[in-house]
């Protein structure tokens, strides 16, 4: 090791050597080594365009590597990883990428006309936002739209742009795509924008949205939005205590997320005062799906609700047996001072609790399951099976149904122009059910050409 000190005399710079280490020395290292370093990495001028050509053309980046070390014949300046970096670098949302984007959905849009997408741009001609729905999210979105959440916390780093999806569930508790989007910035109009654009496009009203906490979007929705509710996903607010509360709580933090968490159950300000260090005797694992009763409300559910949300209720119609009806008050009988108020009639088989567990998850409370056997009504009203949980939602019915929605949201005409435009329909969810069966599809053509024979002959003799 060497160390060198610049000194000026008579005003000329010179280095000389104040330290030297022979024992901290080490070899040269070799041309194929000195590569590495990253002062000698760089790609030049002609090697980037060439790199640019062979990304238009399709090229991985280990052919273009590979490509260009034999046409310079040596070892080249650069490594994969700088190519790929550069790449990332030339990131432009007015160029090639665009482009094939929206050629991507524009034959999208022709291959499925159900699958819809819109985009706008800036004063520069730049892509700004852009969504995009598929066919079968449409469809889900009939039944299973009335809650979902807005997700802003992707970014596509190489275009610095927001990725934003709509997740909702299905039935059966199954993650589903409502929607995406590529946005430029995260302002109100923004979302504003994105929220009318998806809104007219799906047509429902949403009951719930869950999204982060920011104002932007709390705005947007607002306006947009304004008969759903708004709420905050306690994911991202529990994910910012780590960072809030650690220093001040110090040993008791933990203890302290354990409380926090059994407070959203409570329905008043002064039951969350009253409960804050209470156990939380409702919270347990029961293995409903294992546990099979002969009753009879169990058994009309398990027949219409999905698999997934019968284990919710029988779950619920489990633990009813152990609560205590009194006075309008429903209450556990390990606990019976923690109640909670249920109205009910008898007559016309309606309960209603305070938890309010039904309008938040469409599924009855043990505490209102309880007064419905204490009325003596042994199944399960209609009226408290939601159509979004029901077991026959599968892709076929909600086709099926996208098509009668259509038709009654769309179409205003004639009877006979009505039917036409019905029989156009039908012939769309044929071509959407198609396989990649050319068997089925030739067996398809056959049908149609002999109703199309039959039609003609029919025609042309009346």
């Amino acid at each position: 090791m060497v160390r060198m000190q610049i000194d000026e005399m008579a005003g000329i710079e010179k280095c000389r050597c104040v330290q030297h280490i022979s024992e901290h020395n080490h070899h040269l290292l070799s041309a194929q080594e000195v590569r590495q370093l990253p002062a000698y990495r760089c790609i030049s001028p002609e090697e980037k365009g060439w790199i640019r050509m062979c990304k238009e053309a399709g090229m991985t980046i280990s052919i273009m590597m590979n490509l260009m070390r034999i046409e310079a014949n040596k070892s080249l300046s650069f490594t994969a990883t700088d190519v790929r970096n550069y790449l990332a670098s030339t990131g432009d949302t007015t160029g090639h990428d665009t482009q094939e984007l929206l050629k991507t959905l524009k034959d999208k849009h022709e291959q499925d006309p159900e699958f819809f997408y819109t985009f706008t741009v800036d004063c520069e001609g730049r892509l700004e936002h852009l969504l995009w729905i598929h066919s079968q999210a449409r469809r889900a979105a009939l039944y299973f739209g009335d809650v979902f959440i807005f997700d802003t916390m992707y970014k596509l780093n190489k275009y610095d742009m927001l990725f934003a999806v709509f997740t909702g569930f299905s039935n059966h508790g199954q993650t589903l795509l409502l929607g995406a989007a590529l946005l430029r910035n995260e302002t109100t109009p923004t979302f504003q924008w994105l929220f009318e654009e998806w809104h007219k496009t799906v047509r429902i009203n949403p009951v719930s949205i869950l999204t982060n906490q920011d104002r932007s979007i709390t705005e947007a929705i607002c306006s947009k939005l304004p008969t759903t509710k708004h709420c905050f996903c306690t994911w991202h607010i529990m994910s910012k205590f780590p960072g809030w509360f650690p220093a001040v709580l110090k040993e008791e933090f933990e203890s302290f997320m354990r409380d926090f968490r059994r407070t959203w159950e409570v329905e008043t300000v002064e039951e969350f005062e009253s409960v804050w260090h209470d156990h939380d005797y409702d919270e347990r694992e029961v293995a409903a799906s294992e546990i099979k009763h002969d009753f009879p409300m169990e058994k009309k559910a398990s027949e219409r609700f999905s698999h997934y949300a019968f284990q919710k209720f029988q779950k619920e119609l489990i633990l009813s047996a152990e609560y205590v009806f009194q006075d309008g008050k429903v209450s556990h009988f390990q606990h019976p001072d923690i109640e909670r108020s249920v109205t009910s009639d008898a007559e016309r088989k309606l309960v209603q609790c305070s938890c309010r567990m039904f309008e938040k998850t469409g599924i009855l409370c043990r505490h209102a399951l309880r007064v419905l056997n204490i009325f003596n009504v042994l199944e399960l009203p209609d009226s408290y099976i939601l159509r979004r949980w029901e077991n026959d939602l599968g892709p076929t019915s909600l086709h099926r149904e996208y098509i009668r929605f259509q038709e009654e949201k769309e179409f205003s005409g004639s009877e006979v122009e009505k039917w036409k435009y019905m029989l156009l329909l039908k012939a769309r969810s044929i071509a959407f059910f198609l396989t990649s069966s050319s068997c089925l599809r030739d067996k398809i053509d056959i049908e149609f050409d002999k109703l199309l024979e039959m039609v003609t002959n029919e025609v042309r003799f009346t």
